[in-house]
């Protein structure tokens, strides 16, 4: 890939650096498992990598950023749908590295 990305930090670091290609940019924008993140930097060098943070964009960036993703058929991975009864149960699984995609919860 040419750009990554990540708003979970530690535990997609090794994943996101992986993904890109030779001369691609994680782009990093949160840390929701940490920012506290060791880093080989042989891979970044070798494969002339570039990591860059942001924090917000303009209005005019959101609506750009809703096209591109429109445009390309992008789609969030939904690893568990939940009723809010059963809140505490997705959340304990986020806590516990137990889950893969979003978890939507419904009313």
């Amino acid at each position: 890939m040419r750009a990554v990305i990540d708003s979970v930090g530690l535990d997609a670091r090794a994943h996101s650096l992986s993904s890109l290609a030779r001369g691609g940019t994680l782009v990093t924008v949160g840390g929701t498992t940490g920012f506290d993140v060791p880093l080989n930097l042989l891979p970044v060098v070798a494969n002339q990598l570039t990591i860059t943070g942001s924090i917000m964009g303009t209005l005019k960036d959101t609506e750009d950023m809703a096209r591109l993703i429109a445009r390309a058929g992008i789609e969030p991975e939904i690893g568990v749908v939940l009723p809010m009864e059963r809140a505490e149960e997705g959340f304990r699984a986020m806590w516990e590295g137990r889950t893969r995609g979003k978890i939507i919860f419904t009313r």
